[in-house]
């Protein structure tokens, strides 16, 4: 089977999916945008976009959390659309970080959650000052009403257990579709997860279904 040559975070995919026996469909290039791939996974079929966070970083540099996760969702919902409306399958975003070997900065899990759910957003007691909530606040890039033709954000990391290659997928609440993979050691759903709730994203802890974090304060 022949492996891209674009860039490096295609090839990356295209060899997670040759070291998982994921077949692999490249989608021709148009004269507008489209999404990269069809992939077939347990049967299941799916319409998938590779992004590449490619810039410079110093050794001394702020970043906003969220922020570049944000920025790809935002170049990629059109493909998306696009090919959901066509096709109806799931449709993930996969991010592979050029950027930084440790895949920490700009794509942590952090950074999904809040670029997806919006900005980390406490409410104080003005007069203790206290915190009362927390949540997730303004800035979302999925919602009721935006973006659900995205199932899920990914991150390809290349550096996961002795240097084999593993998914995370960051659910969105409020698809249309849901993907229609299980946890397994493939594509993997990180600990803390999302459910949608009368509207409102909870993210709660895998295992024990305690709620972390929503996407509204009380």
């Amino acid at each position: 089977m022949h492996l891209s040559m674009k860039n490096i975070s295609e090839e990356i995919f295209e060899c997670f999916c040759a070291e998982h026996n994921i077949a692999f469909e490249r989608i021709p290039e148009g004269p507008t945008p489209t999404p990269d791939y069809f992939i077939e996974y347990k049967s299941e079929r799916l319409i998938v976009e590779i992004k590449q966070i490619d810039k410079a970083f110093k050794d001394d540099c702020a970043v906003t959390i969220g922020k570049d996760v944000r920025n790809v969702i935002q170049k990629a919902k059109g493909q998306i659309k696009k090919y959901y409306e066509i096709y109806k399958l799931p449709a993930c975003i996969i991010i592979y970080n050029n950027s930084d070997p440790r895949q920490i900065s700009g794509t942590s899990y952090q950074d999904f959650i809040i670029a997806m759910n919006g900005d980390m957003t406490c409410r104080y007691n003005l007069k203790t000052m206290e915190i009362i909530d927390t949540c997730l606040g303004q800035h979302k890039s999925v919602h009721k009403d935006k973006n659900r033709s995205i199932s899920a954000v990914g991150h390809i990391v290349s550096n996961y257990d002795q240097n084999q290659k593993r998914v995370f997928l960051y659910q969105n609440a409020y698809a249309h579709l849901k993907v229609p993979i299980v946890y397994d050691e493939v594509f993997v759903w990180p600990e803390i997860v999302a459910e949608n709730k009368d509207g409102i994203t909870e993210w709660v802890q895998n295992n024990s279904r305690k709620k972390w974090l929503s996407s509204g304060c009380s």
